[in-house]
């Protein structure tokens, strides 16, 4: 198994298949080929799936693999309440958007500086969709 195909794996187990179709906006079918090494994702899709792995790591590393899952698939107060999913999904890898979702992975993780201002950043979110995955269906894990 080559590196895309085990980041795959990773992601997929960790974060489910359906916030990773909705990340790279494609179907169930072609992300299973991903992982499998039979197709390879456009290059704006590896760099998000990179800016997924990075981030949750660093969550992970001060909460669980799970809450990090659930922090991208849930509305952000720094981000408007936008989803961090739907952000980079609609957004352009290396965009202010990024920029944005990394500020409010790092504020999520190490806490917020107290002179932060959360409007300067959230200002340059559009407002995007309600959250990726239905309340009823995080609970379980929908990796397969």
């Amino acid at each position: 198994m080559d590196d895309l195909s085990e980041l795959l794996a990773r992601l997929l187990a960790q974060h489910g298949i359906r916030t990773i179709t909705a990340l790279c906006s494609v179907t169930p079918a072609t992300a299973k080929r991903w992982a499998k090494g039979v197709t390879a994702p456009n290059r704006a899709n590896i760099a998000r799936l990179l800016f997924v792995e990075m981030t949750s790591r660093m969550i992970s590393y001060r909460d669980s693999e799970r809450v990090a899952a659930t922090w991208f698939t849930m509305p952000n107060p720094w981000l408007r309440d936008n989803v961090p999913v739907r952000v980079l999904a609609s957004s352009d890898p290396g965009s202010s958007e990024w920029d944005t979702v990394a500020q409010a992975a790092a504020r999520f993780t190490f806490g917020q500086p107290a002179d932060c201002a959360l409007t300067d950043d959230a200002s340059r979110v559009p407002r995007v969709s309600a959250p990726v995955v239905p309340k009823e269906e995080r609970r379980g894990s929908d990796a397969g």
